[in-house]
């Protein structure tokens, strides 16, 4: 594996794009070096795809030919606001580089699931931790609730979440049925849909799980700041390592054979008596806690990308 490449659709502002690199890409980058790997980023437009020149199809990326030998693509499906008109382009060119026989640790039927909370929900609700019981609904220009949604039967107060973004973006804590109609008119500007699920109560805190070859590496725990809902790093929640926690240790097998993927993330909220599964980033980020330790996650990830691709190669030339 000479090349990790990303497919991200790169639509952010100045401040947006500083923040990230700082955040998340300038860690990859530094990880990458130190594996010896070329780490970079394309748009899903860049790939080319020449099915007539010869007799095998050639890919070029930005101009540069790549192989299934050299290159591993990470895709995972990027559905913020500002990238939205992007999700068709990146769909289809996902399925392009897997009928090309490309290795992609993210595969593209997993990372929908992945996407949508509510096919995440849906898809492991007999998992040892269940996940929390979820309520999904369509919001669009005509009505901001579509599909005569019926809202007033939630279990108030309720989390709502847009279905497809990530980072604690959007996060919200609806009161009454009001307050979700509210929330649901700002999330029709963009024909987002939204998820609602119980609050679990003020104290709740997240478990970040970084999972590496169907085993726990490491794990964050955040704390939300007081007053938010969120306990992400981006949303002011704190962070620090530590052990996994024993209940989750039979989760952790279950998810492993449901996302048999070299590396994902798996959140889990504690409400002080019960853990609660939440959601699944199977390009889930990775950086240093607050105190600065590092647990070698990104390390260990590419490790593990590289292993899973030499696996790949060596069973596609059995059945050349």
């Amino acid at each position: 594996m000479r090349r990790l490449w990303w497919i991200f659709p790169d639509r952010s502002s100045i401040r947006q794009r500083q923040r990230m690199n700082e955040l998340v890409w300038d860690h990859y980058q530094a990880a990458a070096d130190r594996c010896g790997i070329d780490f970079a980023r394309h748009d899903a437009g860049s790939v080319v795809v020449d099915g007539i020149g010869g007799p095998r199809p050639e890919v070029f990326v930005d101009g540069v030919p790549v192989t299934p030998a050299d290159t591993v693509f990470v895709t995972s499906l990027w559905t913020f606001p500002h990238q939205v008109g992007d999700t068709f382009k990146q769909v289809t060119v996902f399925t392009v580089l897997d009928q090309l026989r490309f290795y992609l640790p993210v595969p593209p039927r997993l990372t929908l699931i992945g996407t949508d909370k509510m096919a995440t929900a849906l898809y492991l609700a007999d998992c040892p931790i269940p996940p929390i019981p979820t309520f999904r609904f369509g919001t669009g220009r005509d009505d901001p609730v579509t599909g005569a949604a019926s809202l007033a039967a939630l279990p108030y107060p309720v989390v709502v979440k847009p279905t497809g973004w990530g980072g604690g973006l959007g996060v919200l804590l609806a009161e009454d049925e009001r307050h979700l109609r509210t929330i649901a008119s700002l999330a029709a500007g963009s024909d987002c849909p939204l998820v609602c699920q119980r609050y679990l109560g003020d104290g709740t805190t997240d478990y970040r799980l970084y999972i590496v070859d169907g085993r726990a590496h490491s794990v964050l725990h955040r704390v939300p700041r007081p007053g938010e809902v969120a306990s992400n790093a981006s949303r002011g929640g704190s962070t620090e390592l530590v052990d996994v926690p024993a209940r989750l240790l039979d989760a952790v097998g279950y998810l492993a054979e449901k996302f048999p993927v070299p590396y994902f993330c798996a959140d889990f909220l504690f409400d002080g008596r019960d853990f609660h599964l939440s959601e699944i980033e199977l390009d889930g980020v990775y950086t240093p806690d607050q105190k600065g330790r590092d647990t070698g996650v990104l390390e260990a990830r590419f490790a593990a990308y590289e292993r899973h691709h030499r696996q790949f190669l060596e069973q596609s030339a059995q059945f050349a």
